[in-house]
């Protein structure tokens, strides 16, 4: 199978190495996207089942982040609709060959869920080398490490159970990037000045954000 090049998504990653995940509904959206964006945060990911999802693609994308992608992409239809409402990249909790493929042929990046090194290794098989670890938390850093012995090309993007506080610590251990859903979305997102400067230090905005005041 042949995959859209990552190229321009790894470089985002490496810069600020966050998805920051939408999942339900908001009423505070826009002011969450638009803290996002001032705390350096520049890939967004938005799942199926968050109501009128495709809106929220168009709003984030009109935020101008630097990539804003699809999640819990489990079907082909899901990747018509994403490719329709913009998105550069899909995120699926598991690994489904017809999904891959169907991301394939539509030109948009995939990161399928992995857990274990049986469907890691049938990634790689299909030529699928960055990875969301999921759900990692209840699994924890060590496992991480552990996975990374055999399989150190492998960019994982640990998500589910991944706290903003932790996320330094995921990626010292070797992350190439986290995903971070309800802390950083849920109602009341950004009012946390803590969560805001863990932000800023992944992102390596805190020094800007400093000189700004």
């Amino acid at each position: 199978m042949t995959t859209p090049p990552m190229n321009s998504l790894e470089e985002t990653l490496v810069a600020s190495p966050v998805i920051a995940i939408i999942r339900g509904a908001s009423s505070e959206l826009e002011g969450t996207l638009n803290w996002l964006m001032s705390v350096g945060v520049r890939a967004v990911e938005v799942t199926t089942n968050t109501p009128q999802w495709q809106q929220a693609v168009a709003l984030a994308i009109n935020k101008g982040f630097a990539h804003v992608g699809v999640g819990t992409v489990v079907t082909t239809d899901h990747v018509q609709q994403a490719r329709d409402a913009g998105a550069t990249f899909t995120v699926a909790p598991g690994l489904d060959a017809q999904v891959a493929l169907a991301c394939s042929a539509n030109g948009l990046i995939h990161i399928p869920g992995v857990l274990t090194p049986t469907e890691i290794q049938a990634a790689l098989n299909m030529g699928i080398s960055t990875l969301k670890l999921f759900p990692a938390g209840p699994l924890g850093i060590d496992y991480l490490r552990a996975l990374r012995a055999p399989f150190n090309e492998v960019r994982f993007i640990p998500t589910g159970g991944v706290s903003v506080a932790s996320a330094s610590e995921w990626i010292s251990a070797g992350a190439f990037a986290v995903g971070l859903g309800g802390a950083l979305t849920g109602s009341g997102a950004g009012s946390d000045e803590q969560t805001s400067i863990y932000l800023r230090s992944l992102t390596g905005t805190q020094t800007r954000s400093q000189n700004d005041e």
